[in-house]
Order: C-alpha cells, then sequence, then structure tokens
C-alpha cells in the first residue's frame, strides 16, 4: 500500500533511511554539500518532492537530502512515500531539472535567461576572487549557489542588474568581444563588490567595445587582444582572457597608459580587481 505523509527528518532518522541505500545512483559530494548550505541557511523548503521508500524499506529517492540532512546536523521537513515496488526505480527522477533561467521566468522577471546568466557569472567571479585572498576558505569556489538564492539576490538589486543588463547586451550587440554575460558579471562585480561608480565601469565597456573612443590605451590594447582571440589569431585560455581584462581595468581606473599587455602565469595568475 503506497501512503505519503510531510514529515521532520532529524539527521538521526536521516542516518537511519540511509542503511538501507542500496539501490541509488553514485552520491555526488558536491550535491550533498550544496544541499547542507542551503539547510544551514535556512533556505530549503517544503516543494513537495519526497524521500520515496520501497516497500520493502528500501530508500529509492533523497539520498542526497538525507545525506546532506547529516552533514549540516541541520532537519529538514518533507514528504516522504513509502510502499513503492522497488521495481519502479528505474522510472524515479528522471524529470528534466529546472535551469536557473526557468525559475527567474517562474516569477515573470523580464530577459530571464541572459539575467540569470549575468547572476551566475557574477557569483563565479566573486567566489574565485575570494578564493585567491583566503586560500583557507578556497573550498567556496566549488560552492553552489541555488537557483533561489540568484533569483533572491536579483529581486534585490533588480534596478542595478537590469541596467548593467541593458549596457552589456549594447555593447555586445556592436561588437562581440566578450558575451552579455561576461561583461555584465564583471560590470556587477566592480559596481557592487569593489564599490566603482557605475559610470566609470560603464564607460570602460563601451570604450573597449567602442561604442565611446578609447581615453586610455589599456582599453585599446585589450580591444585588440579580445579581438585577436575572437578572430582565432591568438587564443586565450579563460585565465589569461581573465587577467587581461583585471590588469586594463587596474590601468584605467588608476589613469596609468600600459604600452603592452603581457601576462605572467608566475606572478599573475592570482592578480585581482582593484
Amino acid at each position: 500500500m503506497i501512503t505519503s505523509r510531510t514529515q521532520t527528518i532529524t539527521p538521526d532518522y536521516a542516518s537511519e533511511l540511509l542503511k538501507k541505500n542500496t539501490l541509488n545512483r553514485p552520491v555526488n559530494q558536491a550535491t550533498v554539500d550544496d544541499y547542507a548550505a542551503q539547510m544551514e541557511k535556512g533556505l530549503w523548503k517544503l516543494n513537495g518532492e519526497p524521500v520515496i521508500v520501497s516497500a520493502t524499506g528500501n530508500l529509492l529517492d533523497g539520498q542526497h537530502r538525507l545525506l546532506a540532512c547529516v552533514k549540516a546536523n541541520v532537519g529538514f521537513t518533507t514528504v516522504i512515500t513509502t510502499g513503492i515496488d522497488a521495481s519502479n526505480f528505474d522510472t524515479i527522477d528522471t524529470g528534466k531539472v529546472r535551469s536557473a533561467a526557468d525559475v527567474f521566468n517562474i516569477v515573470g522577471i523580464s530577459n530571464a535567461a541572459m539575467i540569470s546568466s549575468i547572476v551566475s557569472s557574477y557569483f563565479n567571479i566573486k567566489k574565485n576572487d575570494f578564493s585567491y585572498v583566503d586560500t583557507r576558505n578556497a573550498t567556496l569556489r566549488k560552492m553552489k549557489i541555488s537557483k533561489h538564492e540568484l533569483r533572491d539576490f536579483y529581486q534585490k538589486h533588480s534596478e542595478l542588474v537590469d541596467r548593467i543588463y541593458h549596457m552589456s547586451r549594447g555593447c555586445y550587440d556592436h561588437l562581440r568581444l566578450l558575451t552579455t554575460a561576461t561583461v555584465g558579471a564583471y560590470a556587477l562585480y566592480l559596481i557592487l563588490d569593489k564599490k566603482h561608480p557605475e559610470e566609470k565601469v560603464f564607460s570602460f565597456f563601451r570604450e573597449l567595445f567602442g561604442i565611446l573612443p578609447p581615453t586610455n590605451n589599456s582599453v585599446s590594447l585589450l580591444n585588440h587582444v579580445l579581438s585577436r582571440h575572437v578572430l582565432k589569431q591568438n587564443v586565450l585560455t579563460p585565465l589569461q582572457k581573465s587577467v587581461y581584462i583585471k590588469k586594463a581595468w587596474n590601468n584605467y581606473v588608476l589613469g596609468k597608459e600600459l604600452k603592452s599587455l603581457t601576462y605572467n602565469k608566475n606572478t599573475e595568475s592570482q592578480l585581482q580587481f582593484i
């Protein structure tokens, strides 16, 4: 007989259920860490997605949630469905996972795919830069940000992100040196985290993309390097590209003129934005 109930899973009960976890796929530790972080932050929600247990007591679905509960040492409320025939295991958890763009679109955010990509890319820049500053927290570089955290961040900063999106899209439509998401993420990071004036940041990218005349040779040099990359005349690694953008920005904001744009992987791989 199949039954369902809503119950708060304690870490101890999660451990008991996991003892009969014999049919599930291999554990993805990054997923466990992501879920545990959400539980610790109080972000885990009751959404109707059940933990499924077979008629013989074997765990069929929910191992990552239960492992996260144990790791975080925080209980969570969920639906538990029991009495499922174990032979139906291969039909469980086969639906399409919602993307961040789906979550943004559901709540009516315009340009959901691009806005969610800008916000996601922003958090990648933020995590990478932070891990360089404090290597003790380098694991943050691998920590996922939940789709709902991305949405909540956007809703908190929607006016700024919308302005950045339109600036970034205008740059990309004018000259395809960098993607809209990349420009938007860097602009958001420079304004929100590095506290640079919006006008200064927007001018840098508009000069880089040729919308405004360049006021600093560093911008012209970066344009040349990125143009060669786009034309596959001198393909850059993601790290090289990041370092070139940081060097050009740092000199631009300081009013210094670079004569050439170079990269030394031994001394500059951890270069940060000022």
